[in-house]
């Protein structure tokens, strides 16, 4: 097993892909992140909404989560329940990003979600993506075939992304 480098467009294609995403995606902010986040995304041209702008602060995580599903939008979350199979399935996962704690750079944040649309253009369908301190990105789809899961580690800036490969496989 080891990283490689997998084939990484042009950085203008990168942008291209990057403003086709942001055109594209519809995020719900979990409380856990909170409104510095949502406006944060929404300053740099994301289609974002706080669950407190569509009242559920204070609700169920399976609240939200069916709001997300039924609104079409991906749920941004610290929150690593929402990667648990059992109670959030697959099949109805409206898409989760659950991201490392507080510190995390919402530039960086932007970047990687223009990083993963070129591998997964729909990744907001059935999708978990969970985003470590260090940059790296797992990546959990499910596909007609069953689920795949696939790791990253996604720049903060530059064009050097490279994907870990199980060369058993």
């Amino acid at each position: 097993m080891s990283w490689i480098r997998p084939k990484v467009e042009s950085e203008e294609d990168i942008d291209r892909y990057f403003n086709e995403c942001k055109g594209r995606a519809r995020f719900l902010i979990d409380e856990s992140l909170g409104m510095r986040v949502t406006t944060a995304l929404r300053d740099k041209g994301w289609n974002v909404k706080d669950v407190s702008e569509v009242g559920l602060n204070g609700h169920s995580d399976e609240d939200v989560f069916a709001h997300a599903k039924s609104e079409g939008q991906i749920l941004l979350t610290h929150d690593s329940d929402f990667l648990d199979d059992k109670r959030y399935p697959m099949g109805r996962n409206p898409g989760v990003i659950v991201l490392p704690g507080a510190d995390g750079s919402v530039s960086a944040l932007s970047r990687a979600l223009g990083y993963i649309y070129p591998h997964y253009p729909g990744f907001y369908k059935e999708t978990k993506v969970s985003i470590s301190k260090d940059g790296t990105t797992i990546i959990k789809h499910l596909t007609e075939a069953g689920i795949t899961i696939n790791k990253f580690r996604i720049p903060e800036h530059g064009n050097d992304l490279q994907m870990w490969v199980d060369e058993n496989v």
